[in-house]
């Protein structure tokens, strides 16, 4: 299906997971296709240590942006409800930076009819 909107992945991460990140948004850029960029948002503080690896990537901005020293997890929920401050795209589809898309896909496949769908599997070894 084609999507006649423009997608952004948005990825909010910090120091801690910058080897997650790293290895997820390689296999990002290599299994997924039909967005324009990847948007990762990190703490100013952590912004050195993410641009060597936004730099590594075809289509990533990197937007350092102010902590809030001891409340990461409101940080990170804070930016994610306010998304539409670090792109202007159509559409923001927010990948954690611990997710691995493991086969090519095309965003299109998290839409249904032109709306994005809560898609979600469980967890299977096999």
């Amino acid at each position: 299906m084609m999507i006649s909107m423009t997608i952004d992945i948005l990825i909010v991460s910090y120091a801690k997971d910058l080897e997650w990140f790293r290895w997820s948004t390689a296999i990002l850029e290599k299994n997924l296709t039909g967005y324009r960029r990847i948007v990762a948002v990190v703490p100013e503080q952590d912004a050195k240590l993410f641009k060597p690896i936004a730099d590594e990537r075809k289509a990533m901005s990197l937007v350092p942006i102010k902590d809030w020293p001891g409340q990461g997890y409101y940080w990170q929920q804070n930016v994610k409800v306010n998304a539409d401050q670090f792109t202007d795209a159509d559409c923001i589809a927010h990948i954690d930076s611990d997710v691995f898309v493991k086969e090519p896909t095309d965003v299109s496949a998290f839409f249904v009819d032109n709306k994005p769908a809560w898609l979600w599997q469980f967890y299977s070894a096999e």
